[in-house]
């Protein structure tokens, strides 16, 4: 589909249909059957059904958004509005507010992942993007990425600003990570597209989101831990790289948006 917006060339935007077609005609529910045995562990993981950006729902879901936006053709809203009452039938709520686990019905449906790619922030990716397009779908939309938020800002550790990387922790370990896939870098891109969503239909809440970002962004070292102190010995990101990247991400993120906006 970018290929097709940066050619106008007819045949990209063809494949990107037939990819809608199969993907449509395979859909169970709002969800795809994932089938894979992990390569390192052997584990089978095929019985399941991912939530996330990089193999789940949610990227789906925005890919679908995306050529809708390109076509305008309202019949990719079906399987959307699919996807948005799978993920929001499938969340989670406590006191500390909504999150997903990995998976459903499969190997990693009791792991909680917090970046991007299978994580919490992927999916509130997608639930942005449905506010940025449509508004407080549902009147539940809002509550939906405030509720992560909330979950966000009730795990991060209010010393370092630092979120774990997955819960519960794998051997009493507290892993902390700042790349894009899997850490900060990716829930603080979560982070600006609620910005730039809520600043089109609730500023009233853009303070809140703000914080929240501020919080988790300012960090000098990620580093993975089994207790409140850690030894040099477990640093495995210094600042200077986490920050060079980290900075470059968002400034390429706000410098499109605003790209965008001006077309």
């Amino acid at each position: 589909m970018k290929l097709y917006q940066a050619t106008q060339n007819e045949s990209y935007l063809n494949y990107s249909l037939a990819i809608i077609r199969w993907l449509s005609a395979v859909m169970d529910d709002g969800f795809w059957h994932y089938g894979a045995v992990d390569f390192l562990t052997e584990i089978d993981i095929e019985q399941g059904y991912f939530y996330g950006l990089s193999a789940g729902s949610a990227g789906i879901g925005i890919y679908f958004l995306n050529l809708f936006k390109v076509t305008n053709d309202t019949s990719l809203l079906y399987p959307v509005n699919r996807i948005y009452n799978a993920l929001s039938s499938n969340a989670k709520s406590d006191d500390n507010g909504v999150y997903w686990t990995a998976q459903k019905n499969g190997y990693w449906n009791n792991r909680i992942y917090t970046g991007i790619g299978f994580g919490i922030a992927g999916i509130g990716k997608f639930f942005a993007s449905i506010l940025d397009n449509f508004g407080d779908y549902e009147n539940t939309t809002v509550s939906k990425l405030f509720g992560i938020n909330n979950y966000f800002k009730s795990i991060t550790n209010t010393t370092t600003g630092l979120i774990p990387h997955v819960i519960p922790y794998e051997n009493g370990i507290v892993q902390y990570r700042s790349d894009f896939f899997d850490g900060l870098t990716g829930i603080v891109d979560f982070y600006i597209d609620t910005f730039y969503a809520l600043n089109k239909s609730e500023p009233i809440y853009i303070p809140t989101i703000l914080e929240s970002a501020s919080t988790i962004q300012t960090t000098d070292i990620i580093f993975t831990s089994t207790n409140e102190t850690v030894p040099t010995s477990n640093f495995v990101f210094i600042s200077p790289f986490f920050i060079f990247f980290m900075t470059s991400v968002l400034i390429l993120t706000v410098h499109n948006r605003r790209r965008k906006n001006t077309q």
